[in-house]
């Protein structure tokens, strides 16, 4: 889309809060995502003349149709919009790409349903994806011959075949998209499918039960002879090892996919497997290293763990509530097998670094992301003495499976806190493992450090438990709040705002906005973007690869580090190489070495010790561009007066304020909840109304697992 875009204001609170209104849009199908479509017919990229872009872009803006619904008109319609949109020249035009297409969907050929979904967003990302060129013996060049000859990944057959529970290449679409450009009669075993594994990785749910009718039958909701919708999904499996682990079954008077269950148990019995025996004499040994070791331990609990930890069992599962002190037991047990190798893992790059910093025993060690270790092209040692993954209840089931095929371990450390967001996709074994494990392997941190408020510390610990005095416990320490003028006064100097949602008037973008606002720094626009000098940072994910200049380099400056902005110059304003110079207070302190080969440079330290680096960022390229990777281009920070809970995960901060309102009063789930009130050291208020404080605390509850896990058992033992 193109929008034009006018400030204005609302008045909220007693207070002006700024705001933007979108005045006029229209569709904006650029020329590389015209081109590109074009590949996967051709193979060749086409230039196209503006005018028809131009022409076509209006034509959608003013009927509201999508180019999927374009090209399933009549041949007269069609030809109707074509002269319409097409300038009266001799040159290739898109729409003669259409009429390619349309043949094929005409006769639905085989890759009829990857165009018809492709025409419907037309998203460059996304087309770029699909397209492939597959190579013969005698080195000519040809498409997929299971998709019509069309240039797309192999990849891509499962999805032209069953779209409805099936992705693309690194994409996987909306059900609500896929019911707007293709026809769902005769798919309801793809739909019911797709509820299967929504109800698996959203909701956490291994094992969906089913209904017994008439006749034996199993039905679910609306679903009935669910035995033969899931014979005509299976059967129509694309023949490869992966799609075959797709499989629906029914068992125990429930339903799972197999992949999903496969994966749980292999997990379970490997873990399991460990818990055998104990490293001979390990007590004795651990304790004479307390003694004669100059690495300090100041927490009796730890002391205990590192005790009792391996002396039964070559696994450790730790489990600790927020600020207890899990990084800390990592460092310890480094320190204690500083002689052997060690490989540690995490989901993210913010975790994997966060491990780097607090390890100090880092010698013969290996830190790296579970994707990186997971590639398959991975040609890296995989023989350690210990295997180490932190946050493990953000690592879905699959990844873990290949982690424990791959690595080579004698011990094996695993931490995590059930209790926080979990795996985006599905991710129940760390949850369920404790389970089938004895008690000598399971370690639970219970001492908080992040917080010396007695009663955060109750709030979180009853929160974690869903006691049933919560309630009371909000309005007697004055956690709850309505929305009213004291959101917008800081309550402290590190402070965070946390929302779910980035639109709507209490939703990230707006907060931000407004926080802004009262800041009366210099300021300096990039497009919409506004940046002042004093305004608090988050860096983002595109930090990791921005500053760094060799890869597999350890990012100094990464995702979800804290700064403040406290200088900008602009420089060649107007000419090609115009860039924006930031000075950024980080916080922490760095030395020189710190920025060895990195695209930054530290220019002083601020009066508290932290050190202010300083690095720029290159003028707006085109949005026409063909490049959606990383670039010089893209500021590497946002501006983090407030930030999702999903984003503050990790972070800390002395005063929190939680903004939840009736918009998204069902999204708030316990682990989400939890996680917010969580990031408080001091001072924590939640901004919401009586009846949606009532409705969430009332419907929020953590995630029961003990059905999965008694079923799991019959698999098992």
């Amino acid at each position: 889309m193109k929008f034009a875009i006018a400030n204005n204001s609302v008045e909220v609170l007693g207070k002006y809060m700024p705001i933007r209104i979108i005045v006029d849009w229209e569709v904006n199908i650029r020329p590389c995502e015209l081109t590109n479509f074009t590949a996967i017919l051709e193979r060749t990229s086409r230039g196209y003349g503006k005018a028809e872009q131009r022409e076509l872009s209006r034509y959608l803006t003013e009927t509201g149709l999508s180019l999927s619904e374009v090209i399933m008109f009549s041949d007269e319609a069609f030809q109707a919009v074509r002269e319409r949109i097409v300038p009266k020249t001799e040159a290739v035009h898109f729409f003669d790409s259409l009429e390619s297409c349309r043949k094929l969907i005409q006769r639905n050929a085989d890759g009829s349903n990857i165009l018809r979904y492709l025409l419907h967003h037309m998203t460059n990302r996304v087309l770029r994806a699909q397209y492939w060129v597959t190579y013969t013996q005698a080195g000519d060049i040809r498409g997929c011959h299971r998709l019509s000859g069309l240039y797309l990944n192999y990849s891509c057959i499962p999805f032209d075949e069953m779209p409805f529970c099936s992705g693309l290449k690194s994409h996987v679409p909306s059900i609500s998209d896929l019911f707007e450009c293709l026809d769902a009669s005769g798919r309801e075993h793809e739909v019911l499918s797709w509820i299967i594994k929504n109800n698996t990785e959203r909701q956490g749910v291994l094992f969906t039960p089913l209904e017994k009718i008439d006749g034996g039958e199993y039905k679910l909701g609306d679903f009935k002879d669910v035995a033969a919708l899931v014979r005509a999904h299976n059967v129509r499996l694309y023949h490869s090892t992966a799609q075959q682990r797709r499989k629906m079954v029914i068992q125990y008077d429930h339903i799972f996919i197999e992949s999903y269950k496969d994966d749980t148990v292999a997990i379970i019995q490997t873990i399991k497997g460990l818990t055998g025996s104990g490293i001979k004499n390990y007590t004795n040994w651990a304790d004479n290293w307390m003694k004669t070791t100059e690495h300090i331990i100041d927490s009796e609990e730890k002391k205990k763990a590192l005790l009792a930890m391996f002396a039964d069992s070559r696994v450790a599962l730790i489990y600790g509530s927020a600020g207890t002190g899990k990084s800390t037991l990592i460092n310890h047990i480094s320190h204690l097998f500083a002689s052997q190798s060690r490989l540690y893992l995490a989901q993210t790059n913010p975790a994997v670094n966060n491990m780097k910093r607090r390890v100090t025993a880092s010698a013969n060690s290996a830190f790296m992301t579970i994707s990186k270790f997971t590639n398959p092209y991975y040609k890296g040692n995989t023989d350690f003495d210990i295997l180490v993954i932190d946050e493990c209840s953000t690592v879905n089931n699959h990844d873990m499976r290949i982690i424990l095929s791959r690595a080579n371990f004698e011990l094996l450390v695993l931490v995590g806190d059930t209790y926080q967001i979990e795996a985006i996709e599905f991710g129940n074994w760390f949850d369920a493992v404790r389970s089938f494990l004895p008690k000598t392997s399971i370690c639970e941190l219970t001492k908080p450090y992040r917080s010396d408020s007695t009663a955060l510390l109750r709030l979180w610990s009853d929160v974690r438990k869903m006691e049933d005095d919560i309630f009371e416990l909000l309005q007697t320490y004055s956690y709850s709040a309505d929305l009213d003028a004291t959101i917008f006064t800081p309550a402290a100097e590190n402070e965070i705002v946390l929302c779910l949602n980035y639109g709507g008037l209490y939703g990230i973008n707006n907060i931000n906005h407004f926080l802004q606002e009262s800041n009366t720094g210099k300021e300096i626009w990039r497009g919409v973007q506004r940046y002042k000098v004093g305004d608090p940072i988050l860096f983002n994910d595109s930090a990791d690869k921005y500053f760094v200049r060799i890869d597999d380099q350890v990012p100094i400056i990464h995702n979800n580090m804290k700064g403040r902005i406290v200088d900008f110059e602009l420089h060649n304003s107007g000419k090609g190489n115009e860039c924006i110079q930031f000075d950024i207070e980080i916080d922490r302190p760095l030395i020189d070495m710190d920025s060895k080969n990195m695209d930054f440079s530290i220019v002083r330290n601020a009066p508290n010790g932290n050190s202010i680096i300083r690095f720029s960022v290159n003028k707006n390229e085109s949005t026409d561009e063909d490049d959606d990777g990383a670039s010089k281009a893209i500021v590497p920070f946002q501006i983090a007066y407030a930030v999702s809970i999903h984003k503050a995960q990790g972070l800390e901060y002395d005063s929190v304020k939680v903004i939840i309102t009736d918009e998204v009063d069902e999204l708030i789930t316990h682990s989400i909840f939890y996680t917010a009130i969580t990031r408080a050291r001091r001072s924590l208020k939640i901004y919401w109304a009586k009846p949606v404080e009532r409705k969430v605390l009332e419907r929020i509850e953590p995630r029961d697992n003990k059905k999965d896990v008694a079923l799991l058992r019959i698999e098992i033992e």
